[in-house]
């Protein structure tokens, strides 16, 4: 049954690319879309080098993405995920600092978008560097903001309080 399911999700997948690459081409943010599927794909599978490569290629394709897309966020949370699974820390923190940028570039310093990058930053710093200065001047100057915009159920509101804790 599974191998059914399998053959059935590769023929869909070879159905969509086909279509894409007919009425986009390869030099199209749809085609870009379906590279990052397949990223995705590598990454469940735990084939972290090849999701790697794959994504770097999307990120790195400047006909793809402009610098300041909301997919390239949505890459480069991809490319974080794998990095950290390969623990190649300063990649990874890269790879937030550049979420970091695109979210103050597109929403503006007062929105809570990137605000919660900017915890999203501090949370990794507190558990994988000793940046934890850093990270005390972020959560002083971007929690209050997330609180009041956030509802309190939000998956990622949780890991902001736990981190900050750890602070402590």
């Amino acid at each position: 049954r599974q191998n059914e399911r399998d053959s059935q999700a590769k023929k869909r997948k070879k159905i969509h690319e086909t279509k894409v690459l007919r009425y986009y081409g390869n030099k199209s943010p749809y085609y870009a879309r379906v590279l990052l599927l397949e990223a995705e794909t590598y990454f469940i599978q735990e084939e972290y080098k090849k999701a790697e490569e794959r994504t770097l290629f999307v990120i790195n394709n400047p006909e793809y993405f402009p610098k300041n897309h909301p997919s390239r966020v949505k890459a480069l949370q991809l490319l974080y995920k794998t990095y950290m699974k390969l623990d190649e820390y300063q990649k990874a923190e890269g790879c937030l600092d550049q979420i970091k940028d695109i979210c103050k570039e597109l929403h503006g310093e007062k929105a809570p978008a990137y605000h919660m990058a900017m915890l999203d930053l501090a949370g990794f710093q507190i558990q994988n560097s000793s940046k934890f200065k850093s990270a005390e001047d972020i959560y002083t100057k971007s929690f209050p903001i997330v609180n009041k915009a956030v509802e309190h159920r939000h998956k990622k509101f949780f890991n902001y309080i736990f981190d900050h804790a750890h602070l402590y």
